[in-house]
């Protein structure tokens, strides 16, 4: 992790004004759980990858906490910006990583405890095609996810099989997840359209959320009771009330916000 680019891109004013003046609150509570992060950036900052910093935040919303379990939907080569290999290296978690693109996938399963799934995340499933990014394999995603948006020429395309986090949860018998991480380049709200957000529990949901999309994903997430509690780089933390209270009583020398 470089503690220089978190500090100066965790928070970005200008792209988020949007999103902060449509949650009130969420800009301060966000300050304030920066502020409470950054000194283990500092200290440990080689013993973390995420790119602004959700893997510290994450272990310190559930206090460090031992042998939890995660879903990491777009998990790339499973080390670079990755806000899982932290959880599962010094904390002894585990959980799923999915990831569709064929060369990430694959690193992922070299380097990775937990097991990678190589196929893509979204509402439905089956095979749809897949448009790989070569020198960004970050940037690639579901055809479907560029919303009518014209994609690259000079890109590969495959078809790739879809799954849906329900059935990655049926078939895991997964009834409580600690941390659901989801960054798919676009294709984020139809992951949690996918998600059985009624049968299945989650501590804490991380979402991607660019000022255009961060309004239909919360009112989407909404439904089910989770509300936006925190702002990280371009990652939304969204959590229930109940979970949110027991989060925010640990840690009372922080004033953050309802």
């Amino acid at each position: 992790m470089q503690v220089m680019r978190m500090i100066e891109k965790a928070f970005n004013a200008k792209r988020d004004h949007a999103i902060f003046e449509s949650s009130p609150g969420l800009l301060e509570r966000s300050i304030t759980m920066f502020q409470l992060i950054l000194p283990e950036a500092i200290k440990n900052r080689d013993r973390y990858w995420s790119q602004f910093g959700q893997d510290i935040l994450v272990s310190t919303l559930l206090s460090g906490k031992k042998g939890g379990t995660f879903l990491d939907i777009g998990a790339r080569c499973g080390i670079v910006n990755s806000n899982t290999v932290a959880l599962e290296r010094y904390f002894e978690w585990s959980g799923q990583l999915i990831e569709p693109h064929r060369e990430s996938a694959m690193k992922a399963k070299s380097v990775r405890k937990s097991p990678v799934l190589a196929c893509a995340c979204s509402d439905e499933t089956g095979m749809l095609e897949f448009v790989e990014f070569g020198e960004e394999p970050g940037h690639s995603r579901l055809q479907k996810d560029f919303k009518g948006r014209a994609s690259p020429e000079d890109v590969e395309r495959y078809s790739v099989q879809v799954t849906t986090v329900a059935e990655i949860c049926s078939s895991n018998n997964y009834q409580h997840i600690d941390y659901l991480d989801i960054d798919v380049e676009g294709g984020e709200l139809s992951v949690l359209k996918g998600t059985d957000l009624g049968h299945v529990s989650f501590n804490l949901i991380g979402v991607e959320t660019h000022p255009t999309a961060f309004d239909e994903v919360s009112r989407y997430l909404e439904r089910f009771h989770y509300l936006p509690r925190l702002r990280l780089g371009v990652d939304t933390f969204y959590a229930k009330d109940d979970v949110w209270e027991e989060i925010t009583s640990r840690l009372p020398r922080l004033v953050i916000g309802a």
